[in-house]
């Protein structure tokens, strides 16, 4: 071997070597644990930077598809434009209204329950409701509580102030946060417990943990590719009977990525969506089996806000139901076909105007 010729070959080894020598990255999976100690109500959501004698100053920052979307100046809050109550949206809550009505009539030894997700598009506290005509400003909803059927248990998360917007909702996504998860959670619970006396004590134990690196940008800013300031992403731990969850077809399935974030195991890219990506992407169909000794059983009937809270329900009944119209083909879903296959004890219809107040092409049908 000549001399060039060894010097590289000394080169390659000495290289080689340096690879397979140096320490490797490990990533070790920390699993969540079992139990949790401490009081889930005993968190509060902290608003440290509002100041409700100010007034907010607000700019159209942009628009994604016919929707305006706003910045409030100094807050990092991305908001859609007001919704509308005129005659038309009065029209589709009477639709909706006369649908509740067929089918509570139709099924007299089911309790139906409703309970309303107040956003801010929808409340009195819209910082450009002004700049709008006819701005819903939370009447929508009061038609709805003053003309519902008797047998329509309701309640609400309304806000009582642009702080309460902060507190429960994300700043640039549309979702509740872990705190209106808990507050929806609680008085949902109560609402239940109304026609369901024996109903398991509420799950109180666990604790909010937020994720140290994950900088959290939502749907709006998103739509928009736009540099919102950050937020924490925090989700509840609790202590939950056992269950499983199964697909429309029976499959029982990992329906989250649940575990996995608690293991690490999860983007920090800009722009992740991680309410989807942790509680879990919207399907059609979902029944969580508990282990709870209830012989009762629960219909839940929402959109994606349902995802983060059906554990939490589900832990106080054997079978809980979990549909999202939206996801059918051709929006077809029929409430009588579905409790001719399923014994259903209580229903629960979940969400926001679109869900509880409106009647559109994907309501409930008789």
């Amino acid at each position: 071997m000549n001399k060039p010729i060894r010097v590289i070959f000394a080169l390659t080894l000495f290289l080689l070597l340096m690879v397979s020598c140096a320490p490797k990255q490990e990533f070790l999976e920390q699993p969540a644990p079992d139990s949790f100690a401490g009081n889930l109500f005993e968190y509060e959501p902290e608003v440290t930077d509002f100041d409700e004698s100010e007034e907010l100053n607000w700019k159209l920052l942009g628009q994604y598809g016919d929707v305006d979307i706003y910045k409030v100046r100094g807050l990092g809050v991305l908001l859609g434009e007001p919704s509308l109550f005129t005659k038309d949206e009065q029209s589709t809550i009477e639709g909706k209204i006369a649908q509740y009505k067929k089918i509570i009539q139709a099924n007299k030894d089911i309790n139906f329950h409703a309970f309303y997700l107040e956003m801010i598009e929808n409340s009195p506290y819209h910082p450009v409701n002004e700049e709008f005509k006819h701005a819903d400003a939370g009447r929508s909803y009061e038609f709805f509580a003053a003309n519902k059927p008797k047998r329509l248990k309701l309640d609400a998360l309304r806000l009582t102030s642009f702080e309460d917007h902060l507190k429960y909702y994300y700043r640039t996504d549309h979702h509740w946060n872990v705190y209106g998860i808990l507050q929806g959670y609680e008085q949902i619970y109560q609402l239940l417990a109304d026609s369901y006396p024996d109903i398991s004590p509420m799950i109180t134990t666990g604790e909010v943990y937020t994720f140290p690196d994950i900088d959290y940008l939502g749907r709006w800013a998103k739509l928009l590719n736009y540099n919102a300031k950050t937020e924490p992403f925090s989700v509840y731990l609790a202590n939950l009977p056992p269950y499983r969850i199964y697909d429309r077809e029976g499959n029982e399935i990992d329906y989250n990525n649940k575990d996995e974030y608690l293991a690490g195991q999860y983007s920090t890219e800009k722009f992740a969506d991680h309410y989807v990506d942790y509680y879990g992407a919207d399907v059609d169909f979902l029944e969580y089996v508990s282990e709870n000794g209830s012989d009762r059983n629960l219909l839940i009937i929402g959109d994606s806000f349902t995802n983060a809270i059906e554990p939490l329900l589900a832990s106080h009944y054997h079978h809980t139901y979990c549909v999202d119209i939206r996801k059918y083909p051709d929006y077809k879903w029929s409430f009588s076909d579905f409790v001719s296959q399923y014994d259903v004890d209580d229903v629960l219809i979940l969400g926001g105007a679109s869900v509880v107040l409106y009647q559109w092409r994907w309501s409930i049908q008789p």
